[in-house]
């Protein structure tokens, strides 16, 4: 299996149905979070950009979204760092397909659009991140200092 930026082959338990279904378990765990005072509040906000779907409906979405500054490439959430300064996060997730002899599971890759926002947001000095299950999301925010064993801390700065 390729080499991927986790530290442990995934198994069917980080599978999702979609990238939908597994931000929102990755949303729920920082709820949790919020609420035990772990982190503050508003320090994830979700980035709707991009609209799945086919049809009328579908392109007048697409279209009023690039009205409104849709950037394409943009990741799915902003992360507000303590130090001020702001990152990104990307969610990707497993795909697993079961066949009748094997399972399967394959990481969904960023798109050329993904991989030019991460460049840039790295070049400005900005954190960027690519995550693939609820679980790795929530470490990287540990080890930004997102989340702390309470919400002052190193959040007073």
């Amino acid at each position: 299996m390729a080499q991927y930026p986790w530290h442990r082959e995934p198994t069917i338990m980080d599978c999702f149905a979609s990238e939908d279904k597994m931000c929102e378990e990755f949303m729920r765990l920082v709820k949790q979070n919020v609420m035990y005072g772990k982190m503050l509040p508003n320090s994830v906000v979700h980035i709707p950009n991009g609209q799945r779907g086919k049809g009328k409906s579908y392109m007048l979405a697409t279209l009023r979204e690039k009205r409104l500054g849709a950037v394409k490439g943009a990741p799915d959430y902003l992360i507000r760092l303590p130090d001020a300064k702001i990152g990104w996060f990307e969610a990707k997730f497993f795909e697993c397909k079961s066949l009748k002899t094997k399972t399967t599971i394959k990481a969904t890759e960023p798109f050329p659009e993904q991989v030019e926002f991460r460049e840039q947001a790295l070049a400005r000095g900005e954190k960027h991140a690519y995550f693939y299950t609820p679980n790795e999301g929530i470490d990287i925010l540990e080890k930004w200092g997102v989340i702390t064993n309470h919400a002052g801390g190193s959040h007073d700065k």
